[in-house]
């Protein structure tokens, strides 16, 4: 009896050990799910601190900026301060050889570099004058002037939105022939306000008239250089409609016609070409062969 005592009490401890066992892998396996998940969180912070910093860079909070498209902008598209030297050393070659093509047209890339377009125009337009045969010149002196145009048109457009907000308050006004109504109209405020918005608008449209017709006039000099290319005239042409000169446009879309009759825009330039004539009927403006 005593002997079995002895053994129930040894085999007592062998039997809770599995139990223990049992409890410990359930454990560790717990420890180590938290501890990867502590891991994963880590690195979430880790990633969300990175997303709000770009954040903040790209869209440039709290900087007064535009972000991540200045920063581009000005060190990728433009060459940051570099292109201001670029700029600076093209200068300093035209002074010192005012006859040398290739120095207004370095200066009139470094200009563009810089993203001053419209001081661009003044050493390009030299440089095609110098070099008058340069097709790829002339086409980016084009361009140089549809861009200037553009703007124009644009200031053009803020202007008259402008124009017709402060003209908004004339409709809830008495009639002109009323005491109020006279009072009203000569008000100096709104006299000088109205004036100050018509001026801009008309100083926008003739900006822009000028840059369209210049550029007009750009690539009918590309067309005499080229004379076969049929890209020139559709340019041409369709330049030449923005400023109003539908017997230029007409004449350059004919001209594409006969270089180019089998391309996949002819069919649309053919029915351009009979609504401008039509238009051209209608206003009596002289019919183009």
């Amino acid at each position: 009896m005593a002997r079995g005592a002895v053994k129930q009490r040894a085999k007592q401890p062998k039997a809770a050990a599995p139990r223990r066992r049992q409890k410990q892998p359930k454990t560790w396996e717990e420890q180590l799910f938290f501890s990867r998940l502590r891991n994963h969180a880590k690195w979430m912070f880790v990633f969300l601190a990175l997303v709000f910093g770009v954040g903040f860079v790209a869209f440039g909070v709290g900087t007064g900026s535009n972000g991540l498209s200045d920063v581009l902008k000005n060190n990728f598209l433009f060459g940051g301060s570099s292109s201001s030297g670029d700029v600076g050393k093209a200068q300093d070659r035209v002074k010192k050889h005012p006859n040398d093509a290739a120095g207004y047209l370095a200066l009139s890339r470094a200009l563009q570099a810089a993203n001053k377009r419209d001081e661009a125009i003044v050493p390009m337009e030299r440089y095609t004058r110098m070099r008058p045969k340069d097709a790829d010149a002339l086409r980016e002196l084009a361009s140089l002037y549809l861009t200037k145009g553009q703007l124009f048109q644009n200031q053009g457009q803020a202007a008259q939105a402008e124009a017709q907000a402060s003209n908004a308050g004339t409709l809830f006004s008495p009639p002109a022939s009323t005491k109020l109504g006279q009072a009203l109209s000569q008000d100096p405020i709104y006299s000088a306000v109205s004036s100050l918005t018509n001026a801009k608008v008309t100083t926008a449209i003739t900006g822009m008239q000028a840059a369209y017709g210049q550029a007009v006039a750009t690539y009918k000099r590309l067309a005499a250089v080229n004379p076969k290319d049929s890209s020139a005239q559709f340019e041409l042409a369709q330049t030449a409609e923005q400023t109003g000169d539908i017997a230029t446009a007409i004449a350059a879309y004919k001209r594409f016609l006969v270089l180019a009759p089998q391309d996949p825009t002819a069919p649309a330039v053919r029915a351009r070409i009979k609504q401008l004539q039509a238009s051209q009927a209608k206003s009596g403006a002289p019919a183009t062969g």
